[in-house]
C-alpha cells in the first residue's frame, strides 16, 4: 500500500522539564493573583475614593509587592511558555505496514500493528463551524503518543481514507462521526 501522496504536517514538541517548570510557575502566579483578587478586591458598590483607600491603606505592602511580582511573572512566563513549544514541519506518508512522518531531524515510523488507537480531532467554534485545523493523535501499545496537525485542512479526507485502507485499523479509530456521512444510519 505504498502511497504516492505525501501530506505536510506540523508536530508540536515540548521541551520536557523546561515546559513543566514554566507551567508550574505560571500556575503559581495565576493562583496568587486569583487569591489576592478575591481577598483584597474592594466592593463594587463602594465609591472610587474608598477603592483607592482600600488599595493604598488596607492592603499590606508585602501583598502589593506579591501582586506586582505575580502579575509581571504571569505575563513573562506566559510568553515564554508559548514560545518554548517547538513546531516541527514534517511530511506524512503511508507505507504497506507503517505510517511514517519525516522531519528535518528525525523520522517517526509507526508500525500499524503497534497502534492501539487513533484519535481524529476536528475542532469547531461556538457556531459548530470547523476551525480549519485537523489533529491526529496516535496512541501506541508501548504508551507512546504522537500528536500532529495537518498543515492543510483540505487534506483531512485523503488522510482518513489512507488510514482506513489498513486492515483492522478502522475499529481503532476514535472519531466515528467523522467517518460516517449524514445519510448513513447506525444499525
Amino acid at each position: 500500500m505504498e502511497t504516492l501522496d505525501k501530506f505536510p504536517v506540523i508536530i508540536r514538541k515540548q521541551v520536557p522539564y523546561i515546559s513543566e517548570l514554566l507551567l508550574a510557575i505560571l500556575s503559581i502566579c495565576c493562583i496568587i493573583l486569583a487569591i489576592c483578587f478575591f481577598l483584597f478586591m474592594p466592593s463594587l458598590n463602594s465609591s472610587n475614593e474608598m477603592k483607592v483607600v482600600a488599595t493604598t491603606i488596607i492592603i499590606p505592602d508585602y501583598v502589593k509587592w506579591l501582586i506586582l511580582y505575580a502579575g509581571i511573572g504571569f505575563l513573562i512566563f506566559r510568553v515564554l511558555y508559548k514560545y518554548i513549544v517547538i513546531n516541527q514541519v514534517g511530511v506524512l506518508s503511508f507505507a504497506s505496514n507503517a505510517i511514517t512522518i519525516a522531519t528535518k531531524k528525525k523520522i517517526y515510523q509507526i508500525l500499524v500493528v503497534n497502534i492501539s488507537r487513533i484519535e481524529l480531532i476536528d475542532p469547531s467554534d461556538l457556531n459548530e463551524m470547523p476551525r480549519g485545523k485537523f489533529y491526529i493523535v496516535i496512541h501506541q501499545y508501548n504508551y507512546e503518543i504522537l500528536q500532529f496537525r495537518l498543515k492543510e485542512y483540505y487534506d483531512s479526507d485523503s488522510v482518513v481514507d489512507n488510514l482506513l485502507k489498513y486492515d483492522n485499523l478502522s475499529d481503532r479509530i476514535e472519531n466515528p462521526e467523522r467517518l460516517r456521512g449524514p445519510d448513513i444510519i447506525d444499525p
